[in-house]
């Protein structure tokens, strides 16, 4: 760093053992130093979880070996996701979509320091119906408009699919691609 005092990418602040400053404003080292992050913009990280029922299957393998239901790693991968959120960038908000056949907003517009809430929320999950891509696409482009509405020009936003791939849906899946691109075209037009 030439200049110590300005912030570097906020992407390297977990990497480089950072932790949130106050009100999540900036961030300081582990030497103790205050780097001020006062550009730093909040993220809507809209997570959209596979419960169909191929995620029943067991064949995840978890660090330390074991092998569990596909299920229960995306729960893991959920709740590592949300805990590091919490810690590092607490100034943004999460939303949960699960899906199957059908799609439904578990949560949406959580703070990450409600982790305890989207903890029992995640846990909740349960694998079972057929996978259709499209329907949760356009759902979390439902949920980024509703958030943009309530909190206009707040945020970025992230979309992170946690999905084994496997297709059950018997519908036409190729509509993921149009609606994920009207999705992208939906939040160009809006800035």
């Amino acid at each position: 760093l030439s200049n110590p005092s300005e912030c570097f990418s906020h992407v390297l602040h977990a990497e480089c053992g950072l932790s949130a400053g106050p009100y999540g404003q900036g961030f300081i080292s582990e030497s103790g130093h205050y780097f001020g992050c006062q550009h730093y913009r909040a993220i809507h990280h809209v997570l959209v979880a596979d419960i169909s029922e191929s995620m029943g299957s067991v064949d995840a393998e978890t660090e330390n070996g074991e092998v569990i239901e596909r299920i229960e790693a995306l729960k893991m991968a959920c709740l590592k996701y949300i805990s590091e959120r919490n810690i590092i960038y607490p100034l943004d908000f999460l939303s949960l979509i699960a899906f199957n056949d059908n799609t439904s907003p578990i949560f949406s517009g959580c703070f990450p320091r409600d982790e305890e809430y989207m903890e029992r929320s995640v846990n909740d999950l349960q694998a079972g119906g057929r996978t259709f891509f499209y329907k949760a696409i356009a759902e979390a482009g439902h949920v980024i408009e509703a958030m943009e509405n309530e909190r206009p020009g707040q945020s970025d936003c992230a979309i992170i699919f946690f999905s084994d791939g496997e297709d059950l849906g018997r519908e036409p899946n190729e509509l993921a691609l149009p609606a994920l691109q009207d999705l992208l075209k939906a939040r160009k037009s809006r800035g």
